[in-house]
C-alpha cells in the first residue's frame, strides 16, 4: 500500500535545474529533508543530457537579462566544478565569424553586450584569425571568445546528483505527477509527498504542470529539434569551436561546429520544431495534447511578424539534411569534408516558450509562483551553463521564505 512521504521541500524534475537548486538548498540550510521527484529511471536523460556541452561566456544576452548575469557567473562555477569533480573540460575558446558588413556590426553589437555585462571579449581583425582558428575564413573581422569551453552534460549531471545524494538528498524514480491537493503531490505510481515547498523544474514538463495549477496559461511550448552530425577530428582539425554572428532575431546561434572530449567535430544544431517535447524520432514522442499546444504556440509565433518568423523557421527548415548542414558549415570553414564523412549524432529537444499575448519567442528565464511552489517556466538555453548561480538565485529569492 502505497503512503504519504513528508519532505520539507519538493522538486519536481531531476535536470541541471532541479540538482543545482536542491544542492542551493542543502548549502542554504543542512538539516533540510529534500527530495526530488523524476519522471524518469535516471537523471539528466533529456534537455539536460543531450545539449551541444558548450560552456558559454554570456555576450549573447541583454545586460538587463536574467540569463546576461547567471550565464556570466555560471561560466566560471561550472567550469570550476568540473575541475573540483575531475571531470574533463576543454577549455579552448571559440570564434564568431562574419560573412558581410552586416555581420560586423553584429559582431560590434556583441562586444558591447560583452562588455555590459563583464565578460571577456576580443573584436579582432581578419588577418589574425589564422592565430585562432587557420581552417576558418570571416569578413574583415571576427569575435574571439576565450572563456568558453566544452564539457559533458551527462558527466556533469551524474556529478551533481552524487553530491545532492552524499548531502542527504532523496530521489524517487519512475515518479510522474499527476495532480496537487494542496502541500500533497499526487504521483501516478500512487505515492504522494507532502512539502512545504515545492519547485516545479520539469524542464519540458513545467508548463503543464504550473498549467495545473492556474500558472502560465499565456504561454505555450514549441519544441524545437536540434540534430547533430559528427566526424572524427582527424578529418578536420580545428583547434577551437567556430561560430557565425546571430541574427538579433533569432533566439538560435546557427550552425557551428564544436570540437568534443572524445576526438570528434561536431556541426549543429538544427533548429527543427517538431510535435512533441521527446519526440526525437518522427514517430514516437508526442501526444494529442502536446500537437496541439505546439500548433498554438507556432501559430502565435508566425502571425506575431510573418515575414520574420516564415524567414526563419524556412531558414531552419532548410538546413535539416545532413548535406545541407555540410553546405552551412562551409561557410564559416571551407574545407570542411564532404557529407560522407559525417554521421548523425543524438539529437536534443529545446522547448521554446512562446508568449501567447505578445507573439513572440521568450527570450529570459522564466519564474513564477502559485500557492507553496515556484515554476521554473523557461530555463533554456543557456540554462545548463547558468545552472549553478541560478539555483543558488531561486532559493534566496523564491524558497527560503517558504521553509
Amino acid at each position: 500500500m502505497k503512503k504519504l512521504l513528508n519532505y520539507d521541500v519538493l522538486i519536481i524534475g531531476g535536470g541541471v535545474i532541479g540538482l543545482s537548486i536542491a544542492i542551493a538548498l542543502q548549502k542554504s540550510q543542512e538539516k533540510l529533508k529534500i527530495v526530488i521527484a523524476e519522471k524518469e529511471e535516471k537523471v539528466i536523460l533529456h534537455a539536460s543530457g543531450r545539449n551541444s556541452g558548450v560552456i558559454h561566456a554570456g555576450f549573447y544576452y541583454s545586460s538587463e537579462s536574467l540569463k546576461s548575469k547567471f550565464c556570466r557567473l555560471g561560466n566560471s562555477e561550472l567550469k570550476k566544478f568540473c575541475r573540483d569533480q575531475n571531470l574533463p573540460l576543454l577549455e579552448i575558446g571559440k570564434v564568431v565569424v562574419a560573412k558581410d558588413e552586416d555581420d560586423v556590426k553584429r559582431l560590434e553589437a556583441l562586444v558591447e553586450r560583452a562588455q555590459a555585462n563583464g565578460v571577456d571579449i576580443d573584436l579582432l581583425e581578419e588577418g589574425n584569425l589564422t592565430k585562432y582558428e587557420p581552417m576558418a575564413k570571416t569578413y574583415e573581422k571576427f569575435l574571439w571568445s576565450p572563456a568558453t569551453a566544452i564539457a559533458d552534460p551527462k558527466e556533469v549531471g551524474r556529478a551533481l546528483e552524487k553530491v545532492f545524494l552524499a548531502r542527504g538528498g532523496k530521489i524517487l524514480f519512475n515518479e510522474k505527477l499527476m495532480h496537487f491537493q494542496e502541500n500533497i503531490a499526487v504521483f501516478a505510481s500512487g505515492n504522494t509527498v507532502g512539502f512545504k515547498a515545492c519547485v516545479n523544474s520539469a524542464g519540458a514538463g513545467a508548463l503543464a504542470i504550473a498549467n495545473k495549477c492556474g500558472i502560465g496559461r499565456e504561454f505555450e511550448l514549441l519544441p524545437v529539434l536540434g540534430g547533430y552530425i559528427s566526424t572524427s577530428k582527424n578529418n578536420i582539425p580545428l583547434r577551437t569551436m567556430v561560430y557565425a554572428a546571430p541574427h538579433p532575431l533569432s533566439p538560435f546561434l546557427g550552425i557551428h561546429f564544436t570540437p568534443t572530449l572524445d576526438n570528434q567535430v561536431k556541426i549543429g544544431p538544427t533548429a527543427i520544431p517538431v510535435l512533441g517535447s521527446e519526440q526525437y524520432s518522427a514517430m514516437d514522442g508526442f501526444s494529442a495534447q502536446e500537437m496541439g499546444s505546439t500548433l498554438r504556440a507556432l501559430n502565435s509565433y508566425v502571425l506575431g511578424d510573418p515575414i520574420t518568423a516564415v524567414k526563419t523557421l524556412g531558414n531552419q527548415l532548410s538546413q535539416a539534411s545532413l548535406r545541407s548542414m555540410v553546405n552551412a558549415a562551409s561557410d564559416l570553414v571551407p574545407n570542411t569534408p564532404e557529407p560522407k564523412v559525417w554521421s548523425r549524432g543524438k539529437a536534443g529537444i529545446r522547448s521554446q516558450l512562446v508568449d501567447l499575448n505578445k507573439r513572440e519567442f521568450v527570450q529570459d528565464f522564466v519564474i513564477s509562483e502559485s500557492p507553496g511552489i515556484v515554476h521554473i517556466l523557461n530555463a533554456v538555453s543557456p540554462g545548463w551553463t547558468s545552472a549553478l548561480p541560478f539555483g543558488r538565485y531561486v532559493v534566496e529569492e523564491f524558497l527560503l521564505s517558504k521553509i
